[in-house]
């Protein structure tokens, strides 16, 4: 019976913390650890050390460079991933790695960039220590920058714990929402693993905002960190104000409206648009311990996942949000809103009919010029007539929607090179999300689907998805074939309902496009 040969996955070597957050994260430093992901590296199971050693249950792993040879500490061995520290003395440059598995089979080499330092961060909070970080990372922990219910406010300082600073002696920059952060302390580790302190710069508030660092040459967005004005509550991306959280606090909960509206299209031949709504009653403690998924993504960032029907699943960085999961905290208890609910706007009255208790829907087409989408630009009115909420109405605003440039609805994509998208309108607060998929399959007993997610702020106008990221999908088969998903999403809105029996409203609009994207 033939041994499964080991193999290192494409990109599979990165920082062990900012392999976490996605791409660009590029390169790994001298004394940082970082993980080696790939197939049958060793046992199902992971097996840990207490302390870093050479082999783990016959694996090792070897490093090269400018004609020498190092042993590789280790903390952990699985079949899919290796946790290692790069030794200290490894130069700068280009370097490359083999792994000898317990089967005796040793992997072809894999590169390695070398870098003098790039930091990723594992967790920010004011009591951990280096030894008790190093820990929980040997043992596999879930680690979370973000916290909604204790956090920061300006003027706080916080340990950013991590990896790769390569020197104490780094030239280091801190960036949060884009806005610098005062560097209180730095200090490379002995035990590899690193601290840069920060003081949390006045005018931030916000949940899941983007945290930046640039050490030596290198800028990593390392996660999302949550920031809330003294004695108040972190209000998170789904439009949650403070005196929501004041009156659900102190009644249990808040009968609620959410409206959704939902255009889907192909660039340069059209679209049409969807309406939903749901009514109900949310309590305080779901409000509070919410984190939309959509809202824990890292502006700038991209994501990779990709699946082999014989290697399995290989990732670099955290799955993206699912399309139509958890925007909101939908409440346990719906709440009757009538047989139908109105909606009127630029483009004439349109109505969403009840499909459950709480439950609406409806197609929307524009009947004073059919040839325009529905959701133009401008004020719209949402109303009901009873039910369990009462007769309601409420106002909101839809602003210009982000407009794809030079996005033909078929093309070919390099995946060896960048790939520079474009788009115009957006408000501030909106944000896009691009989505490349391809899949490559004989049609037979061979599939490989591989799929690449980038986000970032509609402010911004342009986003590139590197190379590196591309790498990961597969060649677009003819049998398989491939598509580029663009979306985009306004600031979510409150609205206050007047009239009837509802504590607030919320508004998220969302346009979505698909363009067939052959990957070679």
């Amino acid at each position: 019976m033939a041994l499964a040969q080991p193999a290192v996955n494409s990109g599979g070597v990165r920082n062990a913390a900012s392999a976490r957050y996605g791409l660009p994260n590029p390169g790994v430093a001298p004394r940082a650890w970082f993980v080696i992901q790939g197939q049958n590296l060793g046992p199902a199971d992971p097996v840990r050390s207490d302390t870093p050693t050479n082999s783990i249950g016959g694996t090792s792993v070897q490093i090269f460079s400018g004609g020498q040879q190092w042993d590789l500490p280790l903390l952990v061995v699985s079949a899919g991933e290796i946790l290692g520290e790069l030794p200290a003395d490894v130069p700068v440059g280009e370097a490359s790695l083999t792994i000898m598995a317990a089967s005796g089979t040793t992997t072809d080499a894999a590169k390695v960039n070398v870098v003098a330092s790039s930091f990723g961060v594992f967790t920010a909070n004011l009591s951990n220590e280096g030894a008790a970080v190093l820990e929980q990372l040997r043992l596999g922990s879930t680690f979370n920058l973000s916290e909604l219910q204790n956090p920061a406010k300006a003027g706080d300082e916080i340990n950013l714990w991590g990896t790769g600073l390569g020197s104490s002696d780094a030239a280091v920059e801190v960036s949060l929402d884009d806005k610098s952060a005062e560097i209180v302390a730095k200090s490379a580790g002995e035990n590899g693993i690193d601290l840069i302190r920060i003081r949390v710069p006045a005018a931030v508030t916000g949940c899941g905002l983007p945290v930046a660092v640039k050490s030596g040459e290198i800028r990593n967005l390392v996660g999302l960190l949550s920031v809330a004005a003294e004695g108040g509550v972190c209000l998170d991306r789904n439009g949650f104000s403070a005196e929501d959280f004041e009156k659900a606090r102190t009644s249990g909960g808040l009968k609620a409206a959410y409206l959704f509206l939902l255009r889907f299209g192909v660039p340069g031949a059209g679209s049409f648009d969807i309406g939903f709504a749901n009514f109900s009653r949310v309590i305080y403690d779901l409000m509070r311990t919410f984190r939309s998924n959509w809202a824990q993504t890292v502006p700038g960032a991209c994501y990779a996942a990709t699946y082999d029907s014989k290697g399995g699943f290989s990732t670099q960085g955290q799955p993206g949000a699912d399309f139509f999961d958890d925007f909101y905290p939908f409440g346990e208890t719906p709440l009757e809103a009538g047989p139908v609910i109105d909606v009127r706007g630029p483009g004439g009255p349109q109505q969403m009919q009840r499909v459950d208790k709480g439950s609406y829907s409806g197609f929307f087409l524009n009947l004073m010029n059919p040839l325009v989408s529905y959701f133009s630009p401008g004020d719209y009115t949402l109303s009901g007539s009873g039910g369990e909420v009462g007769s309601f109405s409420g106002n909101v605003r839809i602003g210009p929607p982000v407009t794809w440039q030079d996005v033909p609805p078929m093309q070919d994509v390099p995946r060896n090179k960048d790939l520079k998208l474009t788009w115009t309108g957006g408000n501030p607060g909106d944000r896009v999300w691009v989505v490349g998929y391809s899949v490559e399959t004989n049609g037979t007993d061979f599939a490989r689907v591989g799929v690449v997610s980038c986000y970032e702020l509609a402010k911004k106008g342009t986003m590139t998805i590197p190379a590196s990221a591309l790498g990961f999908l597969p060649v677009s088969s003819q049998l398989g074939g491939g598509a580029l998903l663009l979306y985009s999403m306004a600031a979510p809105q409150r609205f206050q309902p007047s009239g009837g029996g509802l504590d607030a409203g919320y508004l998220l609009s969302l346009s979505y496009s698909v363009a067939v994207a052959n990957f070679q």
